[in-house]
């Protein structure tokens, strides 16, 4: 493992400290408590993942601690006059984000929504907590509360992953963003909450558990048997392979660690298992690429509309191998707008959405005039006469039903382009 401190961008110097083999055949480190007690047993990694945040913090001086690990993730830590500011991770950023947005800032999610035009870069959630903080949309406390249980968060997933750090580097930078931050934390009030709640999570026994993990029903008539009806209704509705365990743990009663044991224990006895989750799709729309070319700006603009970000995604790699342009929008209250402004040349629309349902935003889209020829597909898992029925009255040009299949997507995407460019030249 190498741990560098210096700059690649703005800065020359550049000191190296190699922690090398001596470090990694240490025995895992005791941390002890005012009491003498155990309290968590760190892997030597993260005895170098300290050390560089405090190295960080004496060095005083703005700019990011980058930590990789064997799997491929990676960790950034911003720091401004060696105080953190903000943190992010390679492989969980956009999802941690919404539920931090969901468990803050659920009542101005429509403002978020119209911040969110523009990206990326490495501090865009941070930008746009800065301009909510300008505008006073929220109050302090919640803005340091938001901040703190994010750079925990970052922290907590780093000791539980320390064993696959393989690089630590800081990189000195100067950033006009962090030059009024919205609030400061020191690294040793931050890091020690990160490991209590870890030894917390790893008392409970579940040390060999990731809270970003994911569970999914793999033996229904067993859970059935085994839990009350209404337990069953809330597990079946929820547990879908699609939520993290701290996703879930917004929506369940209880705590984490003990809504934990109870989802492990189900594993433990076959009802469920767990898989791990891709990270969400960025706020910002996103035109995937494909994996040898980028599809032609001259090619037929295909949108998609779906809450899910999981199913855009998966969608969006489809419609991308036939060589189109893809768009995707999970917020169908602000969907209209965003195809006005994008001009799609086809239109999936899942059925089931919130606020505004498939069917209801279909019948926006034929009321204007310059949508009303436009391949509009319905998305649905639910493949009923009557739905099937009432997308033919809204205006929908064709039903598919999920999960889409390629050949099925591409074949629909090919026959109703050629159909209304012929249409269009009669």
């Amino acid at each position: 493992m190498n741990l560098q401190f210096g700059s690649e961008l703005m800065m020359e110097e550049r000191l190296t400290h190699g922690l090398g083999a001596d470090a990694l055949s240490l025995p895992s480190l005791e941390v002890r408590n005012t009491t003498g007690q155990r309290s968590v047993q760190l892997h030597p990694s993260f005895i170098g993942v300290i050390d560089a945040l405090e190295e960080s913090a004496k060095l005083q001086k703005d700019g990011y601690l980058e930590i990789s690990t064997l799997s491929g993730n990676q960790f950034q830590l911003f720091f401004r006059l060696g105080r953190l500011v903000w943190g992010n991770d390679l492989e969980g950023r956009f999802r941690r984000w919404d539920r931090l947005l969901r468990q803050f800032c659920s009542g101005i999610l429509p403002q978020l929504r119209r911040l969110q035009a523009k990206g990326p870069d490495a501090l865009w959630e941070y930008r746009v907590l800065l301009k909510l903080s300008q505008k006073d949309c929220l109050e302090r406390e919640t803005f340091e509360s938001l901040i703190r249980s994010n750079l925990i968060e970052i922290l907590f997933d780093l000791i539980h992953c320390s064993s696959e750090v393989s690089d630590i580097k800081f990189v000195a930078q100067k950033e006009s963003l962090l030059s009024s931050p919205i609030c400061l934390f020191t690294v040793p009030s931050t890091l020690n909450e990160a490991i209590k709640q870890y030894k917390a999570w790893e008392d409970a026994g579940l040390a060999g558990s990731s809270p970003t993990w994911s569970p999914f029903i793999c033996s229904y008539e067993a859970l059935e048997k085994s839990v009350s009806p209404k337990t069953y209704q809330v597990i079946v509705q929820l547990i879908k392979g699609e939520l993290s365990i701290r996703d879930l743990s917004l929506l369940l009663p209880g705590d984490l660690i003990s809504m934990t044991q109870t989802l492990v224990s189900y594993e433990q006895k076959g009802y469920l298992e767990f898989c791990t989750l891709e990270d969400f799709l960025p706020p910002w729309p996103v035109v995937p690429l494909a994996e040898n070319s980028a599809p032609s700006q001259d090619m037929p603009l295909v949108l998609c509309v779906d809450d899910n970000p999981r199913n855009c995604r998966e969608l969006g790699k489809i419609v991308v191998s036939g060589g189109y342009r893809y768009l995707s929008i999970q917020d169908s209250v602000q969907a209209l707008s965003f195809i006005i402004e994008n001009q799609p040349d086809l239109l999936f629309v899942d059925l089931v959405m919130p606020v505004i349902n498939g069917h209801e935003l279909c019948s926006k889209i034929r009321k204007m005039s310059a949508f009303k020829d436009i391949p509009i597909i319905i998305l649905t898992s639910n493949d009923g006469v009557v739905d099937r029925f009432r997308s033919k009255i809204t205006g929908a040009t064709e039903f598919l039903s999920k999960p889409a299949q390629k050949t099925t997507v591409l074949s629909a995407i090919q026959g109703h382009l050629a159909y209304a460019a012929h249409s269009a030249q009669k």
